[in-house]
């Protein structure tokens, strides 16, 4: 989720949970009538409450077996590399190994992009 900019975080919360319409808004109301008035939401305890509800468990492991499944194909490369991004969020002990990352990455090339790679000694 994106913050808005150039605010402090109790900002940050009541400018996003504004913007909520509908659904959305009836479920943060129902939250913050569960919580002590005097609580402070900072950004990541709200962001996490948000993704709890709005984005379960099985939303995350699926993304995560995208991950883990995804292969280059017929995207470019940089279609490739935003598409692996997108979805290495969702793995977050892959993300934080710069060799796992490097590794996940190259698996999922296409075999002639990734020889061309080993010939040229890349490595990173």
């Amino acid at each position: 989720m994106l913050k808005p900019l150039h605010c402090n975080e109790v900002e940050q919360v009541e400018l996003v949970t504004y913007m909520f319409e509908k659904e959305v808004s009836l479920w943060w109301d129902s939250v913050l009538r569960t919580v002590p008035v005097v609580y402070v939401w900072t950004w990541e305890a709200f962001e996490t409450h948000f993704h709890e509800k709005h984005f379960p468990l099985t939303y995350h492991n699926e993304k995560e077996s995208d991950f883990l499944r995804l292969r280059q194909g017929g995207m470019t490369v940089a279609e490739y590399e935003n598409r692996f991004t997108e979805l290495a969020k969702y793995t977050p002990l892959i993300l934080a190994n710069e060799l796992m990352r490097m590794w996940q990455f190259s698996e999922g090339l296409r075999p002639e992009i990734l020889t061309n790679m080993c010939y040229a000694s890349i490595t990173n």
